[in-house]
């Protein structure tokens, strides 16, 4: 008996291990507690942004209080070994411009204080976090600009409402300064007003935070008439007069902002000065602050505009000046730059800026309106080293609307070379924009002879024949991933020249790489950003890092990590030129992901070293705006922008034969923009393909009405193109939330009913009578005008897999569970009206170990494994069968919205069943049937009493007919497609002859198991614990009998 006793108490333990350690499994974490302090006390807009370095960032709001200010404290993964975060608002405003990192390994606490870029992982001193104190001596230091302190007093507000007053008996003037002291209540936050014979005057409602009392229980603040913001340090009171700013509002006005009101009438004509000399013609004040502030002294006001006679010169550099306010140098309104008199003298309409080569000479030009002076500087060699002069100085002259050229004489075919710009006294060396070469990490441009990059037979070959957008089938697919895995077969490891090579198998002999691609059937091949990025070290490329590559650098030459000589410029133009052609020569065209959203920084950009402030959104106080998420926006709206855009598009299309472009966050370009690139484009070649993300990543200031999102594709040219966010989560469930399901991974207890997005994706998002708009929570409007202009797919580089999304969702799911929900998914997508898209590795159950945000992960969780196209070999032709069958039957690529209308039927059926019939899907007037089964039980659909050949079913897909069947009830099967096309010679006999639905669908395993397993699962928990508590009584029974 005890033996048995014994026993069970050994399987209680390990079953106790055994839950220990899952729930460990799951990875532990970290508290990290952050304080934040505002002199203002005004915390209500401010939030944090946190991420795990590495890792995706997320916003957090504080949620508690103490004397200090509002604290919050975060749970992230305790890997990390540093923390980064942002102090900032929803809008993106922040507290400190750059990134901050918090060292785990320092503390796991810190203390923030607005406006310092440093922080303290210790507390500061006095520090409690409750107050004990009922109250402390205020002392109030207040400057009013005209030093008239007659009927002056405060009126001190609590939080709980209740005020106090300081007066007369309570003040003293010194040197100019009203300094008011009194012993009152404690409360964390306070604000403070100004009376004038007890009524309210200057600005209104000023707070601050107590939060700086001192160990004797006194605080003292500092505060300047007309400011909005008070603070303990001494130096905000500001006693000098000077310009605070001077901004060139359009091309003849100035707007200037003095530290101290003046004398309106003080100021005539020649009050300001400007140097160098430009006649003024008038000086006007304007209201004298915001709409916050009560009005300064009447006569008095402390911003002026100043109206010249002549139009400003960008190139020159002023400086203001006023007599007793010292000087300031102009610096330009980002609004100037949309104004039509900026762009009307400073754009330039040529298409020569860069360098231009020829053997006799090279032409260089660089836009740059707001520059001083322009060299070229040349080098015998592309990597940049710091000290190191340059072999050659040539100044560039002023040509008009903005451009600087210098024309060179002589063969400077592979010389490397910047530009030395001084903008605004300042000089930096800048790689010119426009570079069609460079050396080793982009840091140098490089004149380069594009005819010798040329492979054999490139000009003269052109892309494979292609009509109609809705003929595409795209593959997105990142360079490295196709070939560092050793299974690949493949020798160019990461190169673009592993793109080239054909004959290249797995371990078990199967086609890889090209090979694959081509038996695939995809017709386009999508390669994440594959032009000149930042984030990858190209001098230490044995380091093997790996990046997505959306951080630009260069944008009008290849990235040199995928090169075989990133040290020689003309090597990776040639190297690219040579993966198009061999993708082109056998069928498969290519299309170039694009990030002219955002750059990898701004603040030193090439863009900003060039003009500042001009190529990028800003806010009102110029801090640049962050709609990409990356910490800026690209200024599409704006001429030269603009341009650049267009420009470079239209050299990727013509010099590199380039087949389409993926646009990155296109919603933060505008509407014009995308339909000039499209425009441009068609003079090229019509059957480019243009399409891109129609979301942004974050708040920007381009209003909604011109953005290029999925909600405003109206507004845009039909043959470009918004992926599809309705039916990707409709499939399998919202990308943000792991453990959501759709259509496809959906068990008995977590029913997702997305049937209405499914049909919304099918039609292509164009109008049609039977898809109901309330069904389908992402938009409110048919948003396509034509099925050319929808991306349908399920899963991208962003974000889980789709395998890892179903391993995620259906965990106690089999394999051959997986593989059914898988194939339901390319079935939905393959078959839809519009354009298909999937990930590469999608046809044999890419997993990337449930990595979300793969960005910046080692080869080993992002390369393709080769060897899954063996295991997952039936998933492989089914994707097969289904592009085949796109291509076969023009009724799955209907190139009109009315065609759909008229065409697509839906039939009745029950709630995640979706059936469809296509009319005169084929010449003969035969029509075409699916059906998508998303539930875990045998569904029936009643269609007609005509008899229909099975070209899909939950096994095979393609354009053989699999069998025939007859009758007007059709069964479909768990979990899976149903494609039938109607077969007039067939004799029909009725439903009771029809084939059961039995003798077609046998699947792997019954997938109500699916169900049953996760409800087992529960119970099994459960048992567990049972056993634990009557293994515990029997030992307290044993040693009860013991002692």
């Amino acid at each position: 008996m005890r033996r048995i006793i014994v026993g069970m108490l050994v399987v209680a333990l390990l079953l106790s291990m055994i839950g220990v350690q899952t729930k460990n499994a799951k990875g532990a974490t970290d508290t990290i507690t952050i304080h934040y302090h505002r002199d203002d006390g005004d915390y209500e807009k401010w939030n944090l942004w946190l991420w795990a370095e590495g890792k995706d960032g997320a916003a957090y709001y504080f949620d508690g209080e103490d004397a200090f200010g509002p604290y919050v404290s975060v749970s992230l993964d305790k890997s990390a070994d540093r923390i980064g975060f942002i102090v900032r608002t929803d809008s993106w405003e922040k507290d400190v411009s750059e990134d901050r990192f918090i060292d785990t390994s320092l503390g796991d606490e810190i203390w923030i204080s607005s406006g310092e870029s440093t922080f303290s992982y210790e507390a500061p001193e006095g520090y409690e976090k409750e107050v004990s104190i009922e109250s402390f001596q205020l002392k109030l230091n207040y400057l009013r600009y005209d030093e008239e302190y007659t009927d002056i007093s405060f009126r001190l507000t609590f939080e709980d409402g209740t005020t106090d007053f300081l007066t007369k008996e309570h003040m003293r003037i010194e040197n100019g300064i009203l300094k008011a002291e009194k012993e009152v209540k404690y409360g964390k936050k306070i604000t403070l007003d100004v009376l004038k014979n007890g009524l309210e005057e200057d600005y209104q409602g000023v707070s601050f935070s107590t939060a700086k009392i001192d160990e004797e229980s006194k605080l003292e603040m500092y505060w300047m008439q007309g400011t909005g913001t008070i603070s303990p340090k001494a130096d905000f009171i500001k006693r000098s007069k000077e310009i605070e700013s001077a901004l060139i509002t359009s091309m003849k006005e100035i707007t200037v902002k003095l530290s101290v009101p003046c004398r309106v009438d003080d100021i005539k004509q020649d009050g300001f000065k400007l140097s160098p000399k430009l006649a003024v013609s008038k000086v006007e004040a304007t209201s004298t602050r915001d709409s916050e502030y009560k009005t300064i002294k009447e006569g008095y006001a402390d911003t002026f505009i100043i109206t010249m006679e002549e139009p400003l010169d960008m190139s020159k550099k002023y400086a203001l000046s006023k007599t007793d306010y010292g000087s300031r140098n102009l610096t330009l309104d980002s609004g100037l730059y949309t104004s039509e008199e900026f762009e009307a003298a400073y754009t330039y309409e040529g298409n020569d800026l860069g360098a231009t080569y020829s053997k006799e000479k090279t032409v260089f030009k660089v836009w740059s309106p707001s520059a001083e002076s322009i060299s070229v500087l040349f080098y015998p060699h592309g990597e940049a080293k710091d000290g190191e002069k340059p072999e050659i100085t040539y100044p560039m002259k002023q040509t008009g609307a903005g451009v600087w050229q210098a024309e060179i004489e002589g063969d400077l075919k592979n010389k490397y070379y910047v530009y030395q710009v001084t903008v605004d006294g300042k000089t930096k060396l800048v790689v010119d924009p426009y570079a069609k070469a460079a050396g080793v990490n982009g840091e140098r441009g490089m004149v380069i002879d594009l005819s010798e990059t040329d492979p054999d037979g490139f000009r003269e070959h052109s892309s494979p024949e292609f009509k109609n957008p809705v003929d595409a089938v795209i593959y997105e697919i990142h360079v490295r991933d196709l070939s560092m895995n050793e299974n690949s077969g493949i020798e160019n490891k990461g190169k673009f020249l592993g793109f080239t090579e054909t004959g290249t198998t797995n371990s078990a002999g199967l086609s890889t790489g090209l090979d694959h691609m081509k038996e695939l059937g995809v017709t386009h091949v999508h390669l994440l950003p594959s032009f000149d990025y930042k984030t990858i070290d190209e001098s230490k490329l044995g380091e093997n890092k790996f990046n997505w590559g959306y951080d630009p650098q260069n944008y009008n030459l290849p990235e040199g990590s995928y090169t075989t000589d990133p040290y020689q410029g003309e090597v990776r133009v040639r190297e690219y030129k040579e993966m198009v052609q061999a993708l082109h020569e056998n069928g498969l065209h290519v299309v170039m992901d694009v990030v002219y959203n955002h750059t990898y920084t701004a603040g030193d950009s090439n863009f900003t070293s060039l003009v500042p402030g001009y190529y990028y959104r800003t806010d009102i106080n110029g801090n640049f705006t962050n709609g990409s998420g990356c910490g800026n926006e690209t200024a599409s709206e704006r001429a030269m922008v603009r341009k650049f855009i267009v420009d470079s598009v239209v050299y990727w299309a013509t010099e590199y034969k380039v087949d389409g472009f993926r646009f990155d966050l296109m919603g933060l370009h505008d509407i014009e923009t995308m339909n000039m690139v499209r425009e441009a484009l068609d003079k090229i070649d019509p059957s480019i393909l243009l399409y891109g993300e129609g979301w942004t990543g974050g708040s920007t200031p381009l209003p909604d009405s011109k953005q290029a999102i999925k909600n405003n594709a109206v507004e845009l040219n039909e043959r470009i193109a918004c992926f599809s966010d309705d039916i990707r989560d409709a499939i399998k469930g919202s990308v943000f939330d792991a453990s959501d399901t759709g259509f496809i991974n959906s068990g008995k207890r977590n029913v997702s009913n997305r049937d209405e997005s499914i049909k919304f994706g099918i039609v292509a998002s164009v109008s049609h009578p039977q898809v109901n708009l309330s069904g389908v929570p992402y938009s409110s409007r048919f948003w396509a005008n034509e099925p050319s202009q929808t991306i349908n797919y399920a899963s991208a580089h962003d974000n889980l897999t789709l395998w890892d999304k179903l391993l995620e969702t259906n965990k106690m799911a089999s394999k051959e569970e997986l593989v059914q929900m898988n194939k339901l998914s390319a079935a939905i997508v393959l078959t839809s009206q519009g354009i298909p898209f999937f990930q590469a590795g999608e046809e044999m159950a890419r997993t990337k170990k449930g990595n979300d945000n793969s960005y910046q992960s080692p080869d080993s969780i992002n390369m393709l494994n080769w060897d899954n196209k063996t295991e997952y070999k039936d998933l492989f032709e089914y994707y097969k069968g289904l592009i085949a069958l796109r291509k076969t039957y023009d009724a799955f690529r209907m190139q009109t919205a009315e065609e759909i209308q008229q065409k697509l039927e839906f039939v009745d059926s029950d709630s995640s069943v979706i059936a469809y019939r296509i009319h005169d899907a084929v010449k003969d007037g035969r029509e075409i049937a699916l059906i998508f089964n998303g539930t875990l039980e045998e569904k029936e659909v009643v269609l007609s009493a005509n008899a229909w050949d099975v070209l899909v079913n939950q096994d095979t897909a393609g354009t053989d007919v699999i069998e025939t069947i007859t009758g007007g009830t059709i069964k479909v099967p768990a979990k899976s497609t149903l494609v039938l096309l109607e077969n007039k010679d067939a004799v029909i006999k009725g439903d009771k002859d029809a084939v059961k639905g039995d003798e077609i669908q046998e699947l792997p395993t019954n997938m109500q198991e699916v169900a049953e397993k996760e409800s087992g699962n529960a119970w099994l928990w459960v048992g567990i614990a049972t056993v634990c508590v009557l293994a515990g009584g029997v030992l307290f029974w044993i040693l009860k009998r013991k002692r």
